[in-house]
């Protein structure tokens, strides 16, 4: 993650590093307390970024202070997704999250019977995410679910969103990459088919 002149790396030794762009030079370091698997989110200033252990930390991207922290089920595999001043974030427990990013505070944790691994994408009424057993679901910005659909396949990397078709990379499945619109309807146009 970067603000154009600063760049923040996670590392697996718990510290964050805030390092000179242009220089390289460190300016700041934080130990988190775990490995940090995850890049950061950036917003208006402050560092979101959680840990293996399940820790998710609000910094202070000019100090490296931690201004909040709270803790997760699981562990976090990646960087959280904010909507309305609202992260959404997947954890190793299989919940997602829906956390006041202004104090940390968990507004809701919906399970999703599997790990939820990587980033969701925002679409208009909603944020998606995938887990560990293939399941694609569409949470509301409440925490509603509005549609889910399983995917051959364990769901592990982040979700990539291109106009309003969802690209998906599933891990184990027949189709290593599978396309839904924001409906949750396979895309047949796109036909990535591993043959054995």
């Amino acid at each position: 993650t970067t603000d154009g002149k600063v760049v923040f790396a996670p590392s697996m030794d718990h510290n964050l590093y805030a390092l000179d762009l242009t220089t390289g030079h460190l300016i700041w370091k934080v130990d988190l307390n775990a490995a940090l698997v995850a890049r950061s989110t950036l917003v208006d200033g402050i560092l979101f970024i959680g840990n293996l252990n399940g820790d998710l930390y609000a910094i202070n991207s000019i100090n490296g202070e931690i201004i909040w922290h709270q803790k997760m089920k699981g562990g976090i595999w990646s960087a959280p997704t904010m909507v309305n001043n609202h992260l959404f974030l997947g954890d190793q427990s299989g919940n997602v999250n829906i956390i006041k990013s202004e104090n940390g505070s968990i507004i809701k944790s919906i399970q999703t019977s599997s790990a939820v691994i990587g980033s969701g994408v925002i679409l208009s009424n909603g944020v998606v995410f995938g887990n560990k057993k293939g399941v694609l679901t569409l949470f509301g910005f409440n925490g509603q679910k509005i549609w889910s659909k399983t995917i051959d396949g364990s769901l592990y990397s982040n979700l990539l969103l291109l106009g309003d078709q969802i690209f998906v990379i599933a891990t184990k499945g027949e189709k290593p990459i599978v396309v839904v619109d924001k409906n949750g309807n396979e895309n047949k146009l796109f036909n990535f088919i591993i043959k054995k």
